[in-house]
């Protein structure tokens, strides 16, 4: 006598992917790791960021052309920006404050810089100075800077090249702070001093966020 027997169940787990594999993958991570009004700070734009959703628009509106029965055995991304070689056409931007992310801050980021074989550009309101971020970088360095007076700026492009920077990017669209509307409602402050300015009388760091801050 022929007994029935029951199927097996049909497994319909899912295994999902846990490490990041892009930049949105990344910043989801830190939207769940990070504090929430630190996530906002380091995510907002200028006042109420209309110019940011516009620029994220614009990007998204480039388009790689592709380039069809080519030869692909050696693929090489390597290019110069303005005579700097690096190991692809992507480098570091300036932004101010990397401690509230990581106690390592901005050298932290200057040594994945050089790990990719790419440039850092370190910015004005870090919380590593230049000589500190200088020592510890293995690829190219350049500075941002904001020019806040004749003095100011004539110190840190003077420290910047004795540390061996070799460029400057000026930033030109920032004569006066500009706030960030989510930093102010969260009644967000930079805990961490702009240390560029360490031991100096300039209104940097805490306090200035949610107005706007000078150096960011």
């Amino acid at each position: 006598m022929l007994r029935a027997t029951r199927p097996k169940p049909v497994s319909h787990e899912v295994f999902i992917r846990l490490d990041p594999i892009n930049l949105a993958d990344y910043e989801a991570l830190a939207k769940e790791l990070l504090p929430y009004n630190v996530w906002n700070e380091i995510e907002s734009g200028a006042m109420d960021e209309v110019t940011t959703r516009r620029n994220r628009t614009a990007l998204q509106s480039l388009v790689l052309r592709p380039r069809l029965l080519r030869d692909v055995q050696h693929r090489d991304l390597s290019t110069t920006v303005l005579g700097t070689p690096v190991s692809m056409p992507i480098f570091v931007c300036p932004a101010g404050g990397h401690k509230i992310a990581h106690p390592d801050g901005e050298l932290a980021t200057a040594k994945g810089a050089g790990m990719s074989g790419t440039i850092m550009v370190l910015s004005t309101g870090a919380n590593y100075s230049i000589e500190e971020v200088a020592e510890v970088a293995t690829g190219p360095l350049w500075m941002q800077l904001n020019h806040r007076s004749p003095q100011l700026t004539e110190m840190l492009v003077r420290r910047a090249e004795e540390a061996g920077f070799k460029a400057v990017c000026l930033t030109v669209d920032s004569p006066v702070p500009v706030p960030q509307e989510r930093s102010i409602k969260n009644r967000y402050d930079h805990p961490f001093e702009r240390a560029n300015f360490r031991g100096m009388n300039v209104k940097t760091g805490a306090n200035v966020s949610a107005t706007g801050d000078p150096f960011a």
